[in-house]
């Protein structure tokens, strides 16, 4: 049956698309009302919206950026401690701090709209490294003090070329003191993330941001919603078509194209896991998130919406860590995708429909 399943996948891309236009109809003739049942409240005021947002910016984004920002300087810290002392522990204590640093980095993502995006944060904190480049500074002669590695492209920066610094190959000689160059271009890549992201941390923690966000970031309370409601959209997009789809679709681990492969830390689930948490805290419930502001206007549809997260959250919980482990069990990957598949499709269809938003074209890579 996992055969079947995995045969029919590359044609549900099309589907989805078909379904997102005809909703995308709908809304468009006048959201909220189904005539059907599914509709039976009123819709929520702009001072009700923006109560909604406040609390979501309280109970969700702002402390996952307050995460972000602790585990972005503890990793600094671990690698600065590296790097003082070699050692095989302090070299485990960095890996795992890296491993906190890049989970708290993709739980922020679903809600990196306002700072995180005017900031462009991704491109210093998580760009996708060319392992290749990152390999050849390590090997060569050229400065990778902090000031140095801060004038180089994105592709030698961020937590994913620290990952190959890291945990690629030569990284055991971290452990000693052969490893002082690649570890001082480690710590300098540490250094230069948690830097980056701590004026976009500020204004979350203690700033104006969550206020921002309960106002409108461009034009009153519905535009914080549309730019949530889409950057919820591309995210599941991402860990659909990006991650489980072609995991699903291959035939083996070494059938994937290089970009969807995870790094040399075998870490992928676990950063697509990361990554799906922040997409259900952002949709939240009844109480709060996106779902709040259909709960009395489609209260069947907050509650599909519920169950389809929820059961998205079982499935790709139940995979391994690592994308390669967790390609073996066939099943598995199969059931998460669809998962996924169907909360994305709920979102942006039905979600939007519901309010009134328009979801933009992505390339389901992210800039925020």
């Amino acid at each position: 049956m996992a055969t079947r399943r995995r045969d029919r996948r590359p044609a549900r891309p099309v589907i989805a698309a078909a379904v997102l236009v005809l909703l995308a109809l709908v809304a468009g003739c006048g959201g909220g009302a189904s005539g059907d049942g599914g509709s039976s409240g009123a819709a929520p005021t702009s001072a009700e919206v923006q109560e909604v947002l406040a609390r979501l910016g309280d109970s969700a984004i702002a402390p996952a950026y307050g995460r972000l920002g602790t585990s972005l300087d503890d990793l600094a810290a671990s690698v600065d401690a590296l790097c003082t002392t070699p050692s095989d522990a302090a070299l485990d204590a960095a890996r795992s701090a890296w491993r906190e640093a890049i989970g708290s980095w993709q739980a922020t993502r679903a809600g990196g709209v306002g700072p995180a995006m005017e900031a462009r944060l991704m491109s210093d904190v998580a760009f996708a490294a060319r392992a290749p480049s990152v390999e050849d500074l390590v090997a060569g002669d050229d400065p990778v003090t902090l000031d140095a590695v801060a004038e180089r492209g994105a592709a030698v920066r961020g937590l994913y070329a620290l990952e190959v610094a890291l945990f690629g190959e030569g990284s055991e000689a971290l452990a000693t003191a052969e490893g002082a160059r690649r570890c001082t271009y480690a710590s300098s890549l540490a250094t230069l993330a948690a830097q980056a992201a701590a004026p976009v941390v500020a204004a979350w923690v203690g700033g104006d941001a969550v206020g921002e966000l309960a106002a409108g970031l461009d034009g009153g309370p519905t535009s914080s919603v549309s730019q949530l409601v889409n950057e919820v959209s591309f995210r599941l997009t991402e860990l659909d078509q990006r991650t489980l789809h072609d995991l699903a679709a291959a035939d083996s681990y070494e059938d994937l194209p290089a970009d969807r492969a995870e790094g040399p830390a075998a870490h992928g689930i676990a950063d697509r896991r990361a990554l799906l948490a922040g997409v259900v805290a952002v949709l939240g419930d009844a109480d709060r998130g996106l779902v709040a502001l259909v709960a009395e206007t489609d209260p069947d549809l907050a509650d599909r919406l519920v169950a389809a997260a929820e059961r998205a959250t079982a499935t790709v919980g139940e995979l391994d860590d690592s994308m390669a482990l967790a390609f073996d069990d066939r099943e598995a990957v199969a059931e998460a995708s669809d998962a996924v598949a169907e909360l994305q499709v709920l979102v942006a269809t039905e979600l939007a429909a519901e309010l009134g938003v328009t979801i933009s074209f992505s390339d389901a890579d992210g800039d925020s």
